[in-house]
């Protein structure tokens, strides 16, 4: 296969990718964006890899993208000389490992520590001049795990590094690191990507916004600012002080606050997700979603917190008629039926991969009832992981 068909750049303000081969283009060093992923081992990660690469050209940068990298690909050098690597901005999307060391996409990828087996390590790359790292896998910031690969490559010396701290389903993680990457692209900083990104209730695994971030979160990456910054239309500032950290999680604040909007908010109706950002500093991303009869929806409120304060609400909530659609569940037995057939999808779909002999983690079940196309879901996330510990999440979603 020809490198042209593997590396590829983004020329800004086209309508199509251009294929040039590396030495077709020259320019200068600090505006470089590199981003990889691929269609393998059952997930597809070139969407928001095509999409990260759009957008970084459109913030001024020469993207450049892979979705069928290799080590040479990944390791080698742009014609400036500058290697692909220690690009200004870093986007890769694959498989994390289950002990947060490693993101892995097809044969290659990043790894704690140095080179080896197709993997650059962390300790074998100047992070200095590097911007912004997404680590977008599978516990690549895993908790409880001091060494992961997003810190560690914060403390080597990249500005601002971002991974997640659970196993997640692919459709969530795609949508959210599109609305990310959006935002950074219309000229938001990283602090008002994430917390955009995160302001949405429409996640069916909302686990997505558990991350883990290092670094600077007052950046702002374009470099030609010519456009509008993105915003979600339901977000409002905060201005009264209201403080919430990991030792006064004021939850009763944060209820005062939704109810000064809405007077009729009754917390009861509503489950309460917290998701500390980093072990060290007091960001926080609160979620109260709504619950109808044990069915979890895509309606409530998202929080966000950024250094002790409470600094934005976003109100995703709306009234609903409750009664245009029975809320049954099933019974057990049915429920074990779509457990098991969610088991046997899931290890269907990594047979002859890459990822080899596979192991069911864990599973887990629950109901969704999308409240704006007024359908019921019983879905099921099941976490596998192969023998060197690589781990990915497959989704069963059945309309009851």
């Amino acid at each position: 296969m020809k490198t042209k068909k593997l590396f590829k750049i983004l020329t800004i303000g086209a309508t199509i990718f251009a294929l040039l081969s590396l030495g077709s283009r020259s320019f200068a060093a600090g505006t470089c964006a590199f981003s990889m992923g691929a269609n393998f081992d059952g997930i597809d990660t070139t969407p928001e890899t095509l999409n990260a690469a759009s957008y970084y050209g459109q913030m001024g940068y020469h993207s450049y993208y892979s979705t069928q990298p290799t080590f040479d690909i990944l390791n080698g050098n742009f014609s400036n000389g500058t290697r692909r690597v220690e690009s200004d901005i870093l986007f890769i999307s694959g498989h994390g490992r289950d002990d947060g060391k490693r993101i892995r996409v097809l044969q290659t990828g990043i790894v704690t520590g140095s080179t080896s087996n197709g993997f650059v390590g962390i300790n074998n790359v100047n992070w200095n001049t590097t911007k912004l790292v997404v680590y977008a896998g599978c516990l690549t910031a895993k908790i409880g795990e001091n060494n992961h690969i997003t810190v560690e490559t914060y403390r080597k010396g990249a500005d601002t590094t971002l991974g997640w701290h659970q196993s997640i389903g692919a459709t969530s993680h795609t949508k959210w690191l599109n609305r990310f990457n959006s935002k950074i692209a219309s000229g938001g900083s990283f602090s008002g990507a994430f917390n955009y990104a995160s302001s949405f209730n429409d996640y069916n695994d909302n686990r997505v916004k558990d991350l883990g971030v290092y670094g600077d979160w007052n950046y702002v990456y374009k470099l030609n600012r010519n456009n509008e910054i993105l915003d979600n239309p339901n977000t409002i500032a905060v201005t009264t002080n209201v403080e919430f950290t990991t030792a006064n999680q004021n939850i009763e604040g944060i209820i005062e606050l939704i109810k000064a909007n809405n007077p009729t908010f009754n917390p009861d109706n509503y489950e309460v997700q917290i998701f500390k950002l980093n072990e060290d500093d007091n960001f926080f991303n609160i979620d109260f979603i709504r619950k109808i009869n044990g069915f979890t929806t895509n309606l409530g409120y998202n929080i966000a917190v950024n250094n002790g304060k409470v600094v934005y609400i976003t109100n995703n909530d709306k009234e609903i008629v409750e009664t245009r659609s029975v809320m049954t569940k099933l019974n057990s037995e049915e429920e074990q039926i779509h457990i098991n057939r969610a088991r046997n999808q899931a290890l269907e779909k990594v047979q002859n991969t890459d990822m080899g002999q596979v192991t069911i983690k864990e599973q887990s079940a629950s109901y969704y009832y999308d409240c704006i196309k007024d359908k019921k879901y019983y879905q099921v996330f099941s976490t596998l992981v192969n023998d060197e510990g690589d781990v990915t999440v497959e989704e069963y979603l059945e309309e009851i």
